[in-house]
């Protein structure tokens, strides 16, 4: 069997072939094997599969099949209304998946996206077996956007999800089952009962992503740290800048709990970082430490420069920048990132005006662990003579910042 651009194809061997012909019988769809028909359906996106498992009783019966299932299964709602036609069959399939994923837009069609939402989460929250190991609700501009701008109707949905995600969180049958939870894309949030639920009901998770704009209003500094204290099992935590307190850096770097691998932070406003003794005893407790900052300000910000803000303790690993400044503040900056995370700079997303890139060529020169480099603006002469000095750096473009930096991402 093979894909091509509109159909999927099976190819029948000739010895299968010739035995069928001179056997003068007809094999009908409706014959084939189980496991081919659910190999079949897995080329297929759900609303197709779901189309295709109606057709008869053996088709349903494959559809269910929870091998079918066993990935990450992802919703888009972009699309406004037909986008819902992915959830065709969902509450058949549900309680066989361990990973699901939900991307919608925030600006665009908000009031149908949010409902589409809603429906897969009044499934979960109904369920008596559920086998899920990940959740993540994404969503684009969930910083920039700020806070819910729709009509009534659509704030009234948003709402309404808040509180089918309470549902679904307190559903006993995830049994404490959930590893990763992704909540970066919640249209609204109304109180701090979700991670009072995590830090209760789920403190055996992995990977906890709360970079949201909604959170912020309702999640305080000793949620974020209880949080932390009951979920001694945590590798990645992503969160707001805000959050960040030495209490939190103290019990990250407790000696009872699972060593942090990864944890990333986005600054939405200017304060000066705490550097000392939290940062200083963590990087000690867990030297193979990660840490991603996302900056969502434009530099300079009231005269405030970099390494006012950037605690020199940090393990940075992956940067994302903007520097729309003149020379001098650019150098500068450029200079107190070479000079302070050249032992551990990777990654770097960094937003410069153009033909202003002999600070960044300067820059290159000390970082020698940079793999990654993200860069608009960039003329083809310098692409040529960065290739050049450094063939192994992978350079991506594009015109503004990355929210989902990070390794593994």
């Amino acid at each position: 069997m093979r894909r091509t651009n509109d159909l999927t194809v099976i190819e029948v061997s000739p010895s299968l072939h010739a035995t069928t012909m001179g056997q003068h019988q007809t094999h009908h769809w409706n014959n084939l094997p189980h496991h081919i028909i659910v190999r079949i359906l897995s080329y297929l996106d759900h609303r197709d599969r779901h189309a295709a498992a109606v057709t008869c009783k053996r088709w349903a019966e494959c559809f269910a099949n929870p091998s079918l299932w066993e990935l990450d299964a992802s919703f888009w709602f972009y699309h406004g209304q037909h986008a819902g036609d992915q959830l065709n069959g969902f509450p058949q399939y549900a309680k066989h998946l361990k990973s699901i994923t939900i991307y919608f837009d925030k600006k665009e069609y908000l009031t149908t996206n949010v409902k589409n939402v809603c429906k897969l989460l009044t499934v979960l929250s109904q369920m008596e077996s559920l086998k899920l190991e990940k959740f993540a609700i994404c969503a684009d501009y969930r910083f920039l956007y700020g806070r819910n701008k729709g009509n009534s109707l659509a704030q009234a949905r948003a709402t309404k999800c808040w509180e089918l995600m309470h549902r679904f969180l307190a559903n006993p049958c995830l049994d404490g089952g959930l590893r990763e939870v992704d909540f970066s894309g919640l249209p609204v949030a109304n109180s701090n009962s979700l991670v009072n639920l995590l830090a209760n009901m789920h403190s055996n998770i992995h990977h906890i992503n709360l970079q949201n704009d909604n959170l912020s209003r309702v999640v305080s500094r000793q949620d974020v740290v209880n949080l932390v204290h009951k979920c001694r099992k945590l590798v990645s935590l992503e969160i707001l800048d805000d959050w960040v307190t030495p209490a939190l850096l103290t019990a990250l770097a407790d000696d009872d709990r699972a060593p942090l691998q990864h944890l990333s932070l986005v600054v939405r406003g200017m304060r000066k970082r705490a550097t000392g003794s939290g940062w200083e005893h963590l990087t000690r407790r867990l030297p193979h430490l990660k840490v991603s900052v996302t900056f969502i300000s434009i530099f300079p910000l009231q005269g405030m420069p970099l390494s006012w803000v950037l605690s020199q303790e940090i393990p940075l690993v992956n940067l994302n920048v903007s520097l729309i400044a003149s020379d001098s503040y650019i150098s500068q900056s450029l200079r107190f990132l070479s000079s302070t995370y050249q032992g551990t700079l990777e990654d770097i997303a960094i937003l410069l005006p153009p033909d202003r890139h002999d600070s960044l060529l300067r820059f290159l020169r000390h970082c020698h662990k940079l793999k990654v480099l993200c860069c608009a603006n960039l003329n083809e002469q310098v692409k040529r003579t960065i290739h050049e000095l450094y063939p192994s750096l992978e350079i991506q473009e594009n015109p503004g910042l990355r929210l989902d930096m990070g390794p593994n991402r």
